[in-house]
């Protein structure tokens, strides 16, 4: 009688040879895109566009005030300033790249920024050059075309940011999208090969280190706070458990004078530093990120009145205490804008709110410094 099998006993053994050797490929394969997805995903770097964005508002700022202080000087030094300070912003706008931040900012409805920038750039680099002794009127035509370029250009720093956020993101979603690909030919190679048992094991291990990779998105490398990524997710939850929330933009004061000066993996440390001292200063369901560069975003279940004095705290604390090593810094600090989201109709006005409060309180500070000779402190 023939066998009901269709296959032989000569038959199936090279059918299994081959199955193996089919998912055993599959295995060889599969873990080697896994591995180009995991450096992918945990690659370090990128585009410098969003930093040099940042950098190019906090000199216009430091110009202006070099500008006041030259204004009020007796001899040239002042002056000797102002023309450094420019050259500081000047190279900042060469790394700028151009075509980049042209294109973020055309979607934005904004294309005139980048052009009027820079063409406010050579305006003052014609009066710097042109003229030997910077004297009032030119100091003061100088201080007008930097208040103006930096009106126009503060507000869209923040969209330069959130465009390479959503360009990592894509990029990681891409890199998760494959990672579920990769586990799919593990799970068929690993049966092929040695069985279901062995693929499962394989497959919850892809699915742990998957997990790891979001949890790794969701949180800053450089200080242990949350990320951009994972505060949007966390307010998402306490929006739904129908908490009421405020929260609190921070802008750190002094970096760029930490990394010009002593580097800017001196500058790290100082981001990390306070990156600590908000995340200890603030409960544990409290929300502290970093939102990215100098920039901190808190969500706390909490009276705005009560953030502010927890802040000032806070900052007091810091630059008051006596550094006990070179990763506590002396004399900086940062400046905040609290708001509360019951005043506003969603998490963005609300942040938006800080963040233009953050900037009052930044220029308050720096206004009584400046008639002090000699003891402005740039931000």
């Amino acid at each position: 009688m023939r066998s009901l099998w269709p296959l032989s006993l000569h038959q199936i053994v090279p059918v299994t040879v081959l199955l193996c050797i089919i998912g055993g490929a599959s295995l060889f394969l599969s873990l080697v895109a896994l591995g180009e997805t995991i450096a992918e995903v945990t690659r370090e770097g990128g585009p410098s566009t969003p930093w040099t964005a940042t950098q190019v508002d906090a000199t216009l700022s430091e110009f202006r005030t070099d500008i006041i202080l030259a204004s009020q000087a007796t001899d040239g030094d002042a002056a000797r300033q102002v023309r450094l300070s420019f050259d500081h912003l000047n190279t900042h706008l060469n790394e700028l790249d151009q075509a980049r931040t042209q294109d973020i900012l055309e979607r934005a409805n904004a294309g005139d920024v980048v052009p009027s920038l820079f063409s406010t750039r050579d305006e003052m680099a014609e009066i710097i050059a042109n003229t030997p002794s910077l004297g009032d009127s030119e100091l003061s035509r100088l201080y007008d075309l930097a208040t103006e370029a930096q009106r126009r250009w503060h507000p869209y720093t923040p969209v330069i940011l959130e465009a390479a956020r959503l360009d990592e993101l894509y990029r990681l979603e891409i890199a998760t999208s494959a990672l579920g690909d990769a586990r799919n030919h593990l799970l068929f190679g690993l049966f092929a090969a040695i069985g279901a048992g062995l693929a499962v094991t394989i497959s919850s291990v892809v699915a742990q280190r998957n997990k790891q990779l979001l949890d790794q998105i969701a949180h800053d490398k450089l200080t242990g706070c949350y990320s951009r990524r994972g505060f949007e997710e966390i307010v998402a939850q306490k929006l739904r458990d129908k908490e009421q929330l405020s929260i609190a933009v921070i802008d750190i004061n002094g970096l760029k004078k930490i990394n010009d000066t002593q580097g800017h993996s001196a500058g790290d440390t100082y981001i990390r530093y306070i990156g600590h001292a908000l995340r200890d200063g603030f409960r544990k369901d409290d929300c502290v990120a970093r939102a990215g560069g100098d920039e901190f975003w808190i969500a706390a279940k909490a009276a705005q009145e009560v953030i502010e004095t927890k802040l000032r705290d806070i900052e007091r604390s810091m630059t008051d205490s006596a550094p006990d090593d070179d990763t506590r810094p002396k004399g900086y600090g940062f400046s905040f804008g609290v708001a509360s989201l019951s005043d506003y109709p969603d998490v963005e006005a609300t942040i938006a709110e800080a963040d233009r409060r953050m900037y009052d309180q930044k220029e308050a500070i720096r206004r009584p410094r400046l008639v002090a000779a000699g003891s402005a402190q740039p931000s």
